[in-house]
């Protein structure tokens, strides 16, 4: 069998990338596959499920499987070097292992919609449109993380990132810019603001959402 890193080398077909996670899958199961974006840009997520909390002690009995998970990633890494068409990266929180595959390059259109729509009292932004922007510019989105307030019965959002602080400044002011062009179909207003490493959303009044869509 070929390594991961050479079929990534020959192949831009995602269903044979997807043949060179056998070994997660043999160990965690068929992954929850998503794909978002269009055109030229299209993310591919994969979720996979374990019965091992890196939050907590595990029992001993585990340990096989931590090495052929932790094995397979490390194959991975490697490969993501000398990859040609692809970025490879990996999340693992609590009871989940995530891999994104994002398309190298700077994409066709530098023309970005962050926004979807309003849904009553919840507005959602596109998450492979964020992705694609940080790309664009060299760097990655590391995490978004949805923080709901009960009491408020309202949530804001903080989109972090690997760039510096005139990237996140600049997506910052393109989604200003774009809630200004979409005042009619918003009825709620947010306060966002950029730092070195993240960017923050939040709602200036009560019951008021902001969410992220992966799609």
């Amino acid at each position: 069998m070929k390594k991961f890193s050479n079929i990534l080398n020959e192949s831009v077909d995602i269903e044979e990338i997807e043949d060179y996670f056998l070994n997660i899958n043999d160990v965690l199961g068929e992954p929850n596959k998503k794909t978002m974006g269009s055109g030229g840009f299209i993310v591919y997520e994969f979720i996979w499920t374990t019965d091992i909390n890196i939050y907590q002690y595990n029992d001993v009995s585990k340990i096989d499987k931590i090495l052929i998970f932790f094995n397979s990633i490390k194959e991975l890494k490697t490969s993501q070097i000398r990859i040609n068409n692809y970025d490879i990266e990996f999340k693992i929180s609590g009871l989940t292992l995530s891999a994104r595959v994002t398309p190298k390059g700077k994409s066709e259109s530098n023309k970005y919609k962050f926004f979807i729509n309003q849904d009553w009292r919840e507005t959602r932004l596109k998450y492979s449109e964020i992705i694609r922007f940080f790309k664009d510019k060299g760097y990655s989105v590391v995490d978004i993380d949805e923080d709901v307030n009960e009491y408020s019965d309202s949530s804001s959002l903080t989109i972090y990132t690997n760039a510096k602080l005139d990237i996140n400044s600049e997506f910052a002011t393109l989604l200003e810019d774009e809630f200004e062009k979409n005042a009619e179909k918003i009825d709620r207003e947010f306060s966002i603001r950029a730092a070195d490493t993240y960017i923050s959303i939040n709602p200036i009044s009560e019951k008021t959402y902001i969410t992220v869509v992966k799609q």
